[in-house]
């Protein structure tokens, strides 16, 4: 797991001027490799869209089997260099939209830095492994 320190001001104003790019997971097989180093593993997934930005960070979005109109975030990392940038924001508001384009009803995560994604809407549920905090975000249509 990152050892990055946690999110306390989230400014998703940041975002706006990043450039996010879908790509297939052989793109991002370097990237795949640093975030293993850093402690996170990122594995393909059957279904995944992903993207990513240039070679600072990456994520994806699937459709888990069990539960329908349900689009999960997963994969989520930001270069430790890069990190309070705004590409994590950058990342997790093109993934949302994203997801919303793909007709998600509802989106969820596992993540490591709640704060983030709590500034992009989504509620916190429960804790995993003591490390991730499940989180939903209920889609409107906009």
């Amino acid at each position: 797991m990152s050892n990055a320190p946690p999110i306390e001001d989230t400014d998703l104003d940041q975002a706006a001027d990043v450039t996010v790019d879908h790509c297939a997971f052989a793109d991002i097989f370097e990237l795949a490799a640093e975030a293993l180093d850093d402690g996170v593993q990122i594995q393909p997934r059957d279904g995944a869209d992903w993207f990513r930005i240039d070679d600072d960070a990456v994520g994806c979005i699937w459709w888990p089997s069990n539960r329908s109109a349900t689009a999960r975030i997963d994969h989520c990392w930001v270069r430790d260099d890069r990190r309070g940038e705004g590409l994590g924001a950058a990342l997790v508001l093109h993934l949302i939209d994203a997801a919303r384009e793909s007709g998600a009803e509802t989106i969820d995560t596992y993540c490591y830095q709640p704060p983030l994604y709590e500034s992009a809407g989504f509620e916190a549920g429960e804790s995993y492994n003591m490390r991730t905090t499940h989180m939903t975000l209920e889609v409107d249509d906009e």
